[in-house]
């Protein structure tokens, strides 16, 4: 589990490395719980948390998707937020109703979170090739098996320290 104190840690990060990070913005409480309602789920707090500090960025080679202000789950161009890639995930790669995609690679992968009941329990994550139409084998550099906790944690420390991979 996520600490504070590591939270705290991940936003001096990404304070110190805005070269690496480009976010657009926070979001407040009401959206996120709009965004959960519209998917039928609820974020793990870690995922809650990046939404509510940055709202939506790059990360190095990572977008990580997100929400802005104001709330459109429609929006069809511009920056993907992450109900409606979701929904054409959902639609396209019949991917579960309590998954949600909240990255991808730039090229051809991205990751999918596996919610719970309890947004207190971190979230399961996979990885999934659209141009193999499949669940990829690895995490692309990521561990296997890997908890969304963990992979921004990776984020955080790796790729941005590191200059991506």
């Amino acid at each position: 589990m996520i600490t504070v104190e590591r939270l705290r840690q991940w936003e001096k990060t990404g304070n110190e490395h805005k070269d690496r990070i480009h976010c657009f913005g926070s979001v407040s409480k009401n959206t996120v719980i709009r965004a959960e309602k519209d998917l039928d789920l609820a974020f793990p707090q870690v995922y809650c948390w990046f939404l509510m500090t940055y709202g939506h960025g790059f990360f190095g080679e990572n977008e990580i998707f997100g929400l802005e202000e104001p709330y459109n789950p429609d929006k069809p161009i511009g920056i993907p937020n992450v109900v409606s890639v979701t929904r054409i995930f959902r639609q396209t790669y019949d991917i579960p109703i309590k998954d949600f995609v909240f990255a991808g690679d730039g090229e051809s992968r991205y990751y999918i979170a596996h919610t719970y009941e309890s947004r207190k329990q971190d979230a399961e994550i996979y990885a999934y090739d659209i141009y193999k139409n499949d669940i990829a084998p690895s995490l692309a550099g990521f561990e296997k098996n890997m908890i969304l906790s963990e992979f921004l944690d990776t984020v955080f420390t790796y790729d941005t320290l590191q200059g991506g991979r």
